[in-house]
């Protein structure tokens, strides 16, 4: 559960809370609730780039270089 805790904090970090409480508010769940969201925002990701980012913030976790690559609130 903390890996899901730490991906949670970054998306939130990255895309604002209300990712998570508009996701709840849709009958898709899980990864199509999240790119229903960022389709929503118009966002230029979709969850699987947001993933890949966040797999590589938890190797580098440095906010000076590049803020994708960051958990400013960790």
């Amino acid at each position: 559960y903390a890996v899901v805790n730490v991906f949670m904090h970054y998306l939130v970090d990255h895309y604002g809370i209300s990712i998570l409480a508009d996701s709840l508010k849709l009958k898709s769940v899980g990864i199509a609730s999240i790119n229903a969201i960022l389709e929503k925002q118009e966002s230029k990701e979709d969850f699987a780039q947001i993933f890949n980012n966040w797999t590589i913030t938890t190797i580098i976790n440095d906010c000076t270089e590049n803020i994708t690559y960051c958990l400013p609130n960790s």
